[in-house]
């Protein structure tokens, strides 16, 4: 068990899940056992939510549907992509990257979602056993060796609430409030960004972007047991740049969420990088390691648990999975980062790493307090 296990009283079970079923409320006077949204919640799945064209450096964004408890997102780029010229791209992980940026934003202006679809991406290899966003059959992605108009079709998979299952009801977002209205913002790419350094020129690309949504339903969220609008789940990422090569680098966790993973993507000369990280340790207090894994520990953890490898360069930690059921907890070693005075994340590279264009990128699951 975790020296920073979240206790009772955490975010993590505080007013939510099974234990909360059936409790019973004061009315009038009267004891009133009010019914488990588990029990009375109805899940609705809309294939076609919103569509919009894809254009190229452009944001969409798209106000939300006032109705219902927001649970998932899935987010459809269906399009061409046109290369003027053949030649290299600098990672084959970013050729699939198609919006710079993914943000979730609250009527007040929140944003609890914030990364990259590259992120999202590696992050959904782990929301599932066996499958992969890139071994969906639907899947479609362009060459850098081929010229031409070349058909793309890539899938993202953004979750809101924690989980499809144990956990459904944590973190759904609610929308069933008059005149207010939460946003998701797409900022879509460019060419350029696709090749980075690489010599292969992408002339444009072009297509339509679907979104998919599941809500839960409930007339009156507030006559049922078990939900607390109060706690988010938050996604994001950072990035450090300019990552020593054979030596220690500490990465900065800054406390208050209580963390439940933490999915880290290596880069050395632009290129993801997994084999030259010798290890990452996760400090408390500077001098208390907490966990220790090296790269082929934490590679080899991943495909044991989901039945696949993660992508190159990413080195997940997960504080989350407890039950035996991938995408599962019960809350047993979730980190409440507010027992420490700092948490720090020590990233230990070999000779091998390049330190030019180098960083980590760190996609993070979280628990925060909701206040807007």
């Amino acid at each position: 068990m975790s020296l920073l296990t979240a206790p009772a009283g955490t975010p993590m079970v505080a007013g939510t899940g099974p234990q909360n079923a059936g409790m019973p409320a004061q009315q009038g006077g009267q004891t009133v056992r009010r019914p488990s949204f588990r029990s009375v919640a109805a899940r609705h799945r809309i294939s076609q939510r919103y569509v919009a064209a894809f254009t190229s450096g452009a944001p969409i964004y798209v106000q939300l549907s006032p109705n219902g408890l927001l649970a998932k997102h899935r987010l459809n780029m269906n399009g061409t992509v046109t290369v003027g010229t053949t030649g290299s791209v600098t990672d084959s992980d970013q050729i699939n990257a198609f919006f710079d940026r993914i943000n979730l934003r609250s009527p007040q202006g929140t944003a609890i979602h914030s990364y990259q679809s590259r992120s999202l991406f590696d992050w959904d290899y782990r929301l599932h056993s066996f499958t992969s966003p890139a071994s969906d059959p639907s899947y479609a992605i362009w060459a850098p060796g081929t010229s031409g108009a070349q058909a793309v079709n890539v899938n993202y998979e953004i979750d809101y609430n924690l989980d499809p299952g144990l956990n459904f009801e944590q973190g759904l977002i609610m929308r069933q409030l008059q005149g207010v209205f939460w946003t998701l913002e797409l900022f879509c790419t460019s060419p350029g960004v696709l090749v980075g350094a690489g010599t292969c020129v992408v002339s444009s690309i072009t297509g339509t972007v679907t979104i998919e949504e599941d809500y839960y339903e409930y007339q009156d969220p507030t006559t049922v047991a078990g939900l607390n609008f109060a706690v988010a789940v938050q996604l994001r990422d950072r990035t450090q740049q300019a990552i020593g090569s054979n030596g220690q680098n500490i990465i900065r966790y800054d406390p208050g969420p209580v963390l439940l993973d933490a999915v880290h993507r290596a880069v050395s000369n632009g290129v993801a990088d997994h084999a030259d990280v010798a290890y990452i340790a996760l400090l408390l207090d500077t001098d208390t390691t907490v966990d220790q894994r090296t790269s082929a520990d934490l590679r080899r953890d991943f495909y044991q648990d989901y039945a696949k490898n993660a992508r190159n360069g990413v080195l997940p930690f997960t504080f989350f999975d407890d039950t035996g059921i991938v995408n599962s907890s019960r809350g047993r070693d979730a980190l409440d980062s507010n027992l420490a005075a700092s948490l720090e994340w020590n990233v230990q590279t070999g000779s091998g790493w390049n330190s030019t264009n180098s960083g980590v990128t760190t996609f993070y699951r979280e628990l925060i307090t909701f206040g807007g």
